[in-house]
């Protein structure tokens, strides 16, 4: 999980923006039920951390959701962090 913080330059996210990510190792595996044991595995956002409040995200470049499993995130903002900047 990231929380935002206020201040930094080249950012629109909002101070206080919540990205969490859910990764249980099963994934889309079922159960001896037959319930899966991870329908929601993704990248969820919020923009004040408040229960109920998280979308989950379509996010480009990441595995898919049957594919998650341990995750960690990071704050990266400005320039020198984007991909491809001298």
């Amino acid at each position: 999980m990231v929380v935002a913080e206020p201040g930094g330059t080249g950012t629109t996210t909002e101070p206080g923006t919540v990205v969490a990510t859910v990764g249980w190792r099963g994934g889309t595996k079922k159960n001896s039920d037959g319930s899966v044991q991870s329908p929601n595995n993704g990248v969820y956002r919020s923009t004040s951390g408040t229960p109920s409040t998280f979308t989950k995200l379509s996010v480009n470049g990441f595995t898919p959701q049957d594919r998650i499993g341990r995750t960690e995130l990071g704050n990266a903002v400005g320039a020198a962090q984007e991909a491809g900047s001298d």
